[in-house]
């Protein structure tokens, strides 16, 4: 039996409307309007992710920045000695290495000595002596040069062998070593992931 709304007593049409509208309600209360892909919301969607992307792109310009200059202080920094275990060791073993691609040999070092020059950077001081030709002081010389990182020469002596005859010259200096400190040589270490 079909009743038409027509033919219902206004009190139940009433009642009908009023639980249409409860009922009604509680489903729209559990929808989320704002999550609906209606034009307002995608474009508000939209906005947020261009504003994220200049966002990203403003921080990658910045990392790009921030990686040029790291990149540029390891640079200014590879003419100091950067060292982690015994820095005396490894300065010996880095004339000596100096002394084989010049073909020479060394007569005397003499021990390392140290002194602080500031606190981030010290000072070692190694005495050498060597007796040859000009041209393998020259070679000597150029390697000593050209060795990253670098030695400076505090002092150095050049004297004939026989002053009356000279056959050999007799080189005699300090050379210095500036290493920087382990915090600073662990900064300047490049990182996993970046260049």
């Amino acid at each position: 039996m079909k009743i038409s709304l027509k033919q219902m007593p206004m009190r139940l049409r009433i009642l009908l409307a009023a639980a249409i509208l409860v009922i009604g309600g509680g489903l729209l209360a559990k929808i989320n309007l704002a999550s609906l892909p209606i034009p307002g919301t995608i474009g508000r969607a939209e906005g947020e992710v261009q504003k994220l992307r200049q966002e990203l792109a403003s921080v990658r310009k910045n990392e790009q920045g921030q990686q040029l200059r790291i990149a540029k202080l390891r640079d200014q920094a590879s003419v100091f000695w950067q060292t982690a275990g015994n820095p005396h060791a490894e300065i010996a073993g880095e004339l000596d290495k100096a002394a084989r691609r010049a073909n020479i040999t060394l007569l005397n070092t003499g021990s390392p000595g140290e002194s602080k020059i500031s606190e981030r950077l010290s000072g070692t001081e190694i005495s050498i002596q060597f007796l040859g030709s000009m041209h393998e002081i020259a070679r000597f010389l150029a390697a000593l040069e050209s060795n990253r990182p670098r030695f400076y020469w505090r002092t150095l002596n050049l004297s004939p062998d026989n002053p009356r005859d000279p056959k050999k010259v007799t080189l005699s200096g300090r050379l210095m070593l500036i290493t920087l400190s382990q915090d600073i040589s662990k900064l300047l270490e490049p990182k996993a992931g970046t260049p």
